[in-house]
């Protein structure tokens, strides 16, 4: 059966298009889609208030499981408040496994496995300098200071919770996407971040971490545009998505 697709660029009520996806017999009868603006958004047809916003990444995977019966809209909200909330209980932790307080500073060093390779041959003349997340601000320009990556030395970050939700902060200011950047970037701002801009931290299996938008798709990954200086973005296309490595990032207390 057909899934119904509806499209409106107003932020009209979902109950005018549940009235219609009511009347079609041939559809798919319990949820719908409403493609608004940029996002699109499955609701349920038999209470309209009850709706979740998808992600472009895994937009098809989510409708399909719906026709199927496999999960529910409420389904996909529990999962997203119980996944993606980070509450005052959050812990981050060091390369060494300690815990960091609330507010200390430290470093993001980009992982970097020829420092593991050179690392382990202790008669190897090579040496390879860390690289970091910087803060790139261009005064004269009075830009929105962005996060890059740099060789050798790196910017100052902390921990911020404000209403259970956990920030990486850079002297005061919120890191954080610029969604209104044609190529999505990291960036450090003044004001609390919306829900589109926020960015989540993920545990690796070897205790390192890596960053992603809020809702956890897609990774941020590191793009080398000079020997010493590299882009920090969000991948926005599918061939980013699809082949892109996450950047993994060791947390070095100062």
């Amino acid at each position: 059966m057909k899934v119904q697709f509806y499209t409106t660029f107003e932020e009209e009520d979902f109950e005018k298009f549940a009235q219609v996806a009511k009347s079609k017999d041939s559809c798919v009868a319990h949820f719908f889609v409403v493609r608004r603006d940029k996002y699109c958004y499955v609701v349920n047809t038999s209470d309209p208030s009850e709706n979740y916003r998808l992600c472009g990444t895994d937009r098809n995977k989510i409708i399909r499981e719906l026709v199927a019966k496999h999960t529910t809209i409420k389904d996909l909200i529990e999962h997203e408040k119980n996944t993606y909330r980070r509450n005052s209980n959050f812990q981050l932790r060091d390369n060494k496994g300690n815990a960091i307080a609330e507010g200390e500073q430290f470093k993001l060093m980009i992982y970097n496995t020829d420092l593991d390779s050179i690392g382990s041959d202790e008669e190897s003349d090579n040496e390879v300098e860390s690289d970091f997340l910087y803060v790139f601000e261009d005064k004269n320009l009075k830009s929105t200071p962005m996060i890059c990556g740099t060789v050798g030395y790196g910017g100052l970050f902390c921990l911020k919770v404000e209403n259970d939700i956990a920030y990486l902060m850079n002297n005061g200011g919120y890191v954080c996407i610029a969604t209104d950047m044609s190529y999505p970037h990291i960036v450090v701002t003044d004001k609390v971040p919306a829900r589109d801009c926020r960015i989540q931290i993920h545990y690796a299996e070897d205790g390192n971490i890596s960053l992603s938008r809020w809702d956890g798709h897609p990774f941020i990954y590191c793009k080398w545009d000079k020997a010493s200086y590299a882009s920090i973005n969000v991948g926005a296309d599918d061939y980013t998505i699809r082949w892109a490595n996450p950047v993994k990032l060791i947390v070095e207390r100062v």
